[in-house]
């Protein structure tokens, strides 16, 4: 077969898998999974029999990495790296054994964020890099090679022979000396945090993809010490998150628009594509050269370009039906006009040359997007567009209209109302408008002008221009940012010290909620400031949080405080704050009782939430429970607004929560006669979305 296609899949988590190796041992292969929850799987691959299971982390396991026996151990190891910032070092053949309360044979303790990468150094060393801007290398030895950016993370860090390459969250691309000093930097190596990389030692070539969307390719002029780019390419418009090599000259690529892709670098373009059901987190080539890849899901699906590896017919229909049955919402896809649309070709026959390329067809009734896959040879279904329907607008006189649109006016205070229908003819719409209104003809052409660019096809389904009415998804964050009181109570803390969270952390132990109100204000500052990842580790964090919520003698200021500071933790902290989203909702139980200042607090948390939700897609179902259970309280309107555009961000988003969708319906209908305009015109924005 020319390119990849479905092999197998199975479902073997309720989290996220987001790492993923292969073990080549005693003429077995073996599978290692790590998932959101922490949790690592062993499984033997012959029938994915699971061999044992290990709570390896606290919060991801971000990164696994194999040592075939090295030599300051008497095993061989699996290293894994965690949300939690440890370094796990495991016996293989223990956890393959299933041995049980199975506990690492040695921990690495030198990050204090999230462990993003690990790798396999020379002469047995071991690299981790992490949010901590900080990259380490292991030595065998003992000793520790420490390298660090100025900000944010490190997601990666290669080993050449001229040194230690780092690819940081900041968009650079650094080289390192063995002792540690920067040799050279590209300051702007993409226009995104650099993800990944590969080093091809013989050709002496750096690969590097990006956030934004780009895999670039760099050689390296050793006399003058610099990088070179050699060549740039956009793989995808969204994130890419792992690279790794395939055979030859060909290499995986893996991103946020759940695709795979195969670039050949001889030929400089992508070679195969294939589409998935979901993000794919971790990757792996088995030794019989099928890909392997885990995501979001909680799926590990196989893919082979040989045809006794390739699913039943059955299964392949199954799985192709589950790639296509994604939804694409938005004003970009809004703005599509049908009948610009060709029909689905009827032969793929000249369709090789737009490998990679995704397009929208007519596909019966609907407006499908299909991309090319070389192992099937046709084009494949990866979604369809879901274009909101817009309803005709009612003048005063009764008569409907496709549009109406604002002509502002020195006569008048209020804008007058121009109702037409976009096939009307502009000078006639125009001329009647201004003669019916009294207003001068000067303006005639000015208003044509008007009339023909907001009757273009891509806003012929537009019914409505008003500029507040809300686009979903609303994505502002809100953050409380007013300034808190100084109270003697915080002169015991060192606010600028990496100890920062162990620090509070002892301050409100065993304190009553009264007295901690000034502390939690100062925090929910503190926690807005961009390097406060450095000052309070995530696991400090949570501790934090899940002792204040526990705190005896809450009273309205304690909530209030407290909602405003989840709301800020957002911020810097949103997997977190997902992660401990049920800690909080539990409080929506009182939300009748509190102020209209604490329920705009807690309004926002759960904005905030509904803007991050799709980092934790598992948070939504209970976020659209809480968001269904407070639409049925009497509360704030403020605070009204914000739930209801948290729930426009979540239907958005998550567009099979059906059940939120029909509560919403029975809500809104029932509030239509009683509540104020900016409600109301949230209310049909909503509608319109639904």
């Amino acid at each position: 077969m020319k390119g990849f296609v479905y092999s197998s899949g199975e479902r073997i988590s309720k989290k996220e898998l987001r790492s993923l190796i292969h073990i080549e041992k005693d003429n077995m292969l073996f599978i290692i999974v790590g998932d959101r929850g922490g949790v690592i799987r062993f499984y033997n691959y012959n029938g994915m029999t699971l061999l044992n299971t290990i709570q390896g982390h606290y919060g991801t396991v971000s990164s696994i990495k194999y040592i075939k026996k090295p030599v300051t151990m008497k095993c061989d190891i699996v290293i894994s790296g965690g949300l939690d910032g440890i370094v796990n070092i495991w016996d293989l053949d223990a956890c393959l054994r299933g041995d049980s309360e199975i506990t690492p044979i040695l921990s690495l303790n030198g990050h204090t964020d999230n462990i993003c990468f690990i790798d396999r150094g020379q002469n047995d060393s071991i690299l981790t890099s992490s949010w901590d801007s900080t990259a380490m290398i292991w030595h065998r030895d003992g000793r520790t090679t420490i390298v660090k950016h100025e900000k944010s993370a490190i997601w990666s860090i290669i080993e050449t022979e001229f040194g230690y390459i780092t690819l940081g969250a900041d968009q650079s691309l650094r080289l390192w000396s063995h002792s540690s000093e920067q040799l050279t930097m590209v300051n702007h190596a993409h226009n995104g945090p650099l993800r990944g990389g590969v080093y091809l030692s013989q050709e002496k070539l750096i690969l590097t993809i990006s956030n934004d969307g780009y895999l670039k390719i760099w050689d390296f002029d050793q006399t003058n010490k610099r990088f070179n780019e050699v060549f740039g390419i956009l793989i995808s418009n969204t994130f890419l998150y792992s690279i790794l090599p395939i055979c030859g000259k060909k290499f995986l690529i893996c991103g946020e628009d759940k695709c795979a892709y195969v670039f050949d670098i001889e030929a400089k373009r992508i070679t195969d594509l294939i589409p998935t059901p979901s993000v794919c987190w971790g990757s792996t080539i088995l030794p019989n050269g099928d890909i392997c890849l885990v995501s979001e899901d909680g799926y590990i699906r196989s893919y082979t370009h040989f045809a006794e590896r390739r699913a039943t017919p059955q299964e392949d229909s199954l799985y192709l039906e589950l790639v296509g049955s994604h939804s694409f919402r938005g004003p970009e896809f809004d703005e599509i006009d049908p009948n610009d649309i060709e029909a689905l070709p009827t032969s793929s026959s000249n369709m090789f040359e737009k490998i990679g390329t995704f397009a929208v067809y007519k596909n019966m009734e609907n407006l499908d997007i299909f991309t090319f896959s070389v192992g099937y040879e046709q084009l494949i279904k990866v979604g369809t567009i879901k274009q909101t329907i817009y309803e005709k607008v009612k003048a005063p006189d009764g008569q409907e209209f496709d549009m109406v649109i604002d002509i502002d006016s020195e006569s008048s205070k209020d804008p007058f109302k121009l109702y037409f229908n976009v096939e009307n003819n502009p000078y006639t719409v125009a001329h009647d408008f201004l003669a019916s209104n009294n207003l001068p003809m000067r303006y005639i052409d000015q208003i044509i002008d008007y009339l023909k660019e907001k009757s273009a096809p891509l806003l012929k389904r537009k019914k409505c221009l008003k500029a507040y009415i809300t686009d979903f998804p609303k994505k502002n964050s809100i953050f409380f940012t007013e300034k808190c009181e100084e109270s003697q109570i915080l002169s015991t803390l060192d606010t600028k010290s990496p100890g920062l969270g162990s620090g509070v952390l002892s301050l409100i132990h065993l304190k009553p909620a009264k007295e901690c109100i000034p502390i939690i204000d100062f925090l929910r500052l503190e926690v807005l400031n961009d390097e406060i990842r450095e000052r309070i580790q995530s696991k400090e964090l949570s501790d934090i949080i899940k002792d204040l919520v526990t705190k005896k003698g809450m009273n309205d200021s304690y909530f209030s405080v407290l909602f405003r500071l989840f709301s800020n933790i957002f911020k810097s902290y949103s997997e977190e704050a997902l992660d401990l989203f049920n800690e909080i909702a539990f409080y929506s139980n009182h939300f009748l009782a509190f102020s209209s200042r604490s329920q705009i607090s807690f309004a926002s948390l759960l904005f905030n939430a509904s803007v991050f939700s799709p980092r934790n897609p598992s948070v939504s179902p209970k976020l659209a429970n809480v968001l269904m259970h407070l639409l049925k309280v009497k509360m704030d309107e403020e605070a009204l607004i914000r739930i209801l555009i948290a729930c426009g961000n979540i239907i958005y988003m998550f567009p099979e929560t059906q059940s939120i969708q029909n509560s919403i319906n029975e809500v809104i209908n029932g509030m239509e006669k009683s509540c104020s305009p900016l409600v109301w015109e949230t209310i049909k924005s909503l509608k319109q979305l639904i």
